[in-house]
């Protein structure tokens, strides 16, 4: 996450087995908007219960990148999560307070073990943007798919205005920012954003058109998360349009983040 990034998302549990350009991404689907983070996540959640009707359950999903808690709403069905996390502090804090993984693992998600097709559905929000290498990352969720399994994510565009600010700014300035800005004295500390960011070419609508284009996989939906105040605050929304302003265009000032229901074949 970088400037002003929403980590916790919708606080609804969910229910487990155990307690830019027009056309970028696809013919197929069309961008969709949300006013703000919690809008955002609502839209997915119902994409998501779309996309999984009729599968038997329990679904099972991968959540990549956990944090403390569950970013969406109840998805309308039995599943079964394994939370992955790198930040033990943040997955103990899930453990103990949300009690709502079925599986929990301390561990890398770029060498962590799981079998090849064996879920229905990785979902990682706020993640992407984090990893050196983001591409692979995304090979590796799809190879834990099943044919017809959904990757869903959202991240930060690198090519917004606020994603430009976050990649030009060092770290000890978003752990100001979440501090002193947004409030969030806990900020930085271990279990808690932000953390520090690379924005791999994949991180943006470009990069995941194009990667999803090479390897031949399907959007389901995808949704463009405006800057809004009750998100980012008041500061970024109005540096995101006056950036926006500055780059004659070239850096998009009204959303930052992007919502994206992807499907392997």
């Amino acid at each position: 996450m970088g400037l002003g990034d929403e980590a916790d998302g919708n606080v609804n549990g969910p229910m487990h087995s155990s307690a830019l350009c027009s056309g970028a991404m696809s013919s197929a689907t069309e961008l969709g908007w949300a006013e703000n983070s919690g809008v955002a996540f609502q839209k997915l959640t119902a994409s998501v219960k779309r996309a999984l009707a009729g599968r038997p359950p329990p679904v099972r999903i991968i959540e990549a990148g956990c944090g403390r808690r569950w970013a969406l709403g109840d998805l309308g069905t039995e599943i079964h999560v394994t939370g992955i996390d790198l930040d033990p502090e943040a997955l103990r804090l899930r453990v103990e307070q949300r009690k709502d993984l079925d599986v929990a693992i301390h561990g890398d998600l770029m060498d962590v073990e799981l079998p090849a097709g064996g879920y229905d559905m990785v979902f990682s929000s706020w993640v992407l943007e984090h990893l050196e290498h983001p591409d692979t990352a995304l090979d590796r969720f799809f190879s834990w798919l099943h044919p017809g399994g959904l990757v869903v994510v959202i991240f930060p565009d690198r090519n917004t205005a606020k994603g430009f600010a976050t990649r030009m700014s060092p770290f000890f300035v978003h752990v100001w920012y979440y501090r002193w800005l947004l409030g969030r004295p806990t900020a930085g500390k271990p279990g808690y954003e932000p953390y520090p960011t690379h924005y791999g070419h994949v991180v943006g609508r470009k990069g995941i058109a194009e990667y999803c284009r090479r390897h031949g996989y399907r959007v389901l939906d995808e949704i463009a998360v405006r800057v809004d105040r009750s998100d980012v605050g008041r500061l970024t929304r109005a540096v995101s349009k006056v950036i926006g302003w500055l780059s004659f265009g070239k850096l998009d000032g009204e959303y930052c983040d992007l919502a994206i229901v992807l499907q392997r074949p």
